[in-house]
């Protein structure tokens, strides 16, 4: 974050709380950490926006979020889809592919420990340029499903995983995707 001088507020991973307070403190300010008492009406907020794409929005809208650093949550959440009908539709995606939709969010940074989302249309749109959009690297399963069924180039996500290999020769979860990308 520091090095691409990344801005405005942040939408962090409970479990990343503690740390980026230590790290980046009194320079930025974090979005939640594990001091519950501190946090009881955003938490509350945010159990309620978890089943709720609305409510999620809405939340993301009030706090001004540009950006998100986000852990890994590997169990795949089933999402219902309203379709224009009325219709309902079920599916399985990740947590970030699900709150962060990559129509208005760019990868633009993973590692082993983590994701950092930015805004497209943000202050921090210019990173963009730095965007993994052939790679999903959260979800057991789902950058191999997104490949084989065709929704994700394959050239594409092996040549975004080699690009990360480069940067990260020694990055466990980029070997795997990897290998399942192959």
């Amino acid at each position: 974050m520091r090095e691409n001088g990344v801005a405005g507020n942040m939408l962090n991973s409970y479990g990343f709380g503690g740390y980026l307070t230590w790290a980046l403190y009194p320079e930025r300010r974090i979005f939640i950490d594990g001091r519950n008492e501190v946090f009881v009406p955003l938490m509350e907020r945010l159990a309620k926006a978890r089943g709720d794409s609305r409510e999620w929005n809405a939340l993301l809208s009030d706090y001004k979020i540009e950006y998100a650093l986000l852990e890994y949550v590997d169990d795949l959440d089933r999402v219902t889809t309203v379709n224009p009908n009325g219709s309902r539709s079920e599916s399985l995606a990740p947590v970030s592919a699900v709150r962060f939709p990559r129509s208005r969010w760019a990868l633009v940074y993973w590692d082993d420990d983590g994701m950092l989302f930015v805004k497209r249309d943000g202050v921090n749109r210019a990173l963009i340029a730095k965007e993994y959009v052939a790679v999903f690297p959260e979800g057991r399963g789902y950058q191999q499903q997104l490949v084989r069924s065709g929704a994700v180039d394959r050239t594409r996500a092996i040549a975004e995983l080699r690009r990360k290999l480069a940067e990260d020769p020694s990055s466990r979860r980029a070997l795997e995707l990897f290998r399942l990308t192959e």
